[in-house]
């Protein structure tokens, strides 16, 4: 549903990266060989050509995958590193928002709840903690 947000989408990434990505991705991951094509990844993955293209699709619009063609016109994709970098920061920033937007969900409730009232409190330090480790951690490892 549009008019919902997840929370807590640090966690929960197979909401964002189903199992047609990630399976994708993986043939990335653990091949020595950088550049595939549609064919070889339905090959590599025993994915349909549709589930490839819209997978690819959607990580390309993330940043993850980078798309090239050769002398023939042949699709050829690729990890792009630089992409994958950015969309790891956008991450991190959109998860802090989505902190910000509970926050202001806790001020408006009453104190009828107060076990959830805890809890969501410290859901948001933990992780504004946490979010904040790996925003560090992002920038020491992944300068630009």
């Amino acid at each position: 549903m549009e008019t919902q947000k997840q929370f807590y989408p640090i966690f929960n990434n197979s909401a964002f990266y189903p199992k047609t990505l990630s399976s994708v991705l993986s043939i990335f991951y653990v091949s020595n060989q950088k550049y595939f094509t549609v064919a070889q990844l339905k090959e590599e993955t025993q994915l349909s050509e549709t589930e490839i293209e819209d997978a690819l699709s959607l990580l390309h619009s993330l940043g993850d995958v980078g798309e090239k063609k050769n002398a023939f016109s042949e699709r050829h994709f690729f990890v792009d590193t630089d992409g994958s970098i950015k969309n790891i920061k956008n991450s991190i920033k959109q998860s802090k928002c989505l902190l910000n937007v509970l926050e202001k969900i806790l001020e408006k409730r009453n104190n009828t709840n107060e076990a959830l009232n805890t809890f969501i409190k410290k859901a948001i330090m933990f992780y504004s903690e946490t979010l904040d480790f790996i925003s560090i951690k992002t920038e020491e490892y992944f300068k630009h």
